[in-house]
């Protein structure tokens, strides 16, 4: 559903997407499943456009991605940052 890099980093991370999103909401997770900072709202990416994260402020480690679809599909890759 989407490509994440550059994977590990230093927190600043583009997410590709493979297919056309209308309605989907991104979280981003601690290794314990806590949310790290606010939801996104995505609207009308279409596919192969980027989107830009800036999760320099965390703290480093494992994080994972997660999109939710207007359908409820899940996504979620994993993310490294370092530092």
């Amino acid at each position: 559903m989407f490509q994440l890099y550059p994977n590990p980093g230093n927190g600043r991370i583009n997410l590709v997407f493979n297919q056309d999103l209308k309605d989907a909401v991104l979280y981003v997770k601690n290794i314990v499943g806590q949310q790290v900072v606010e939801p996104i709202m995505i609207n009308d990416k279409h596919e192969n456009e980027t989107l830009g994260l800036i999760l320099d402020e965390l703290t480093p480690g494992i994080y994972f991605i997660e999109v939710i679809t207007e359908d409820q599909g899940s996504y979620s890759g994993k993310y490294l940052l370092y530092q």
